[in-house]
């Protein structure tokens, strides 16, 4: 729907903006929100990762199976000719790190400030540790970071990962508040290692075996 661009544009003097979205359906409503408040930008059918490829993707606005390009953000910054970005919002579903992974070169080549991440529960992501491994990729690659909670500390259901990649903002920092696990929409892990548990009591699994039962993969 592309309400945070929407805003950026708003905002920003002489702005540039580029939406990228695998279904359709969703994109449509982002170009009419654009269109009805007289602002530009350039929205494209694709999904983002770490590899640049066709495979099949399950649209959730009407659980359709087509085929969809992936892009990543290194790929996307060099066909478009981007010279910096200003703001990453991201908000893909699981595929933060991915996502992260395909923007290597532009981040070493200092082409990136500021990223604003949404991080996913397991359930959704299939990985109990993304927003984990998302601090941990964007400190190691000289990121700097600003705000944070994790899944669990969310009152929204979302990790949050606020960072900038530029020296000067090393020392932004911005306090936030956070929420108990007990209160998030999400059940607190421990309830979800119980069930677990108690379906495949007296099952001969290994490890793995529940591990890949936990986190969602068959």
């Amino acid at each position: 729907w592309s309400y945070y661009s929407l805003w950026f544009n708003k905002e920003i003097d002489n702005p540039s903006n580029i939406m990228v979205e695998p279904d359709l359906n969703n994109l449509d409503i982002g170009k009419f929100n654009f269109k009805i408040n007289d602002a530009k930008g350039e929205f494209i059918n694709a999904f983002v990762s770490d590899v640049e490829i066709k495979t099949k993707f399950e649209r959730e606005s009407d659980n359709k199976i087509l085929e969809i390009p992936s892009i990543t953000l290194d790929g996307l910054i060099k066909r478009k000719k981007i010279n910096y970005v200003d703001l990453l919002h991201v908000d893909v579903q699981g595929w933060e790190l991915k996502m992260l992974q395909g923007s290597i070169n532009s981040i070493k080549n200092n082409k990136i400030r500021f990223i604003f991440i949404s991080t996913h529960h397991h359930t959704i992501s299939h990985d109990p540790l993304i927003h984990q491994k998302c601090l941990k990729f964007i400190k190691k690659h000289g990121g700097y970071i600003i705000s944070e909670h994790s899944i669990y500390e969310s009152y929204s259901g979302d990790g949050l990962i606020v960072a900038s990649f530029d020296r000067k903002d090393c020392n932004f920092k911005v306090p936030i508040s956070f929420n108990r696990s007990s209160n998030n929409m999400f059940n607190e892990i421990e309830y979800d290692l119980e069930n677990l548990l108690i379906k495949n009591k007296g099952k001969k699994l290994s490890k793995f075996d529940l591990l890949k039962k936990f986190i969602g993969i068959k």
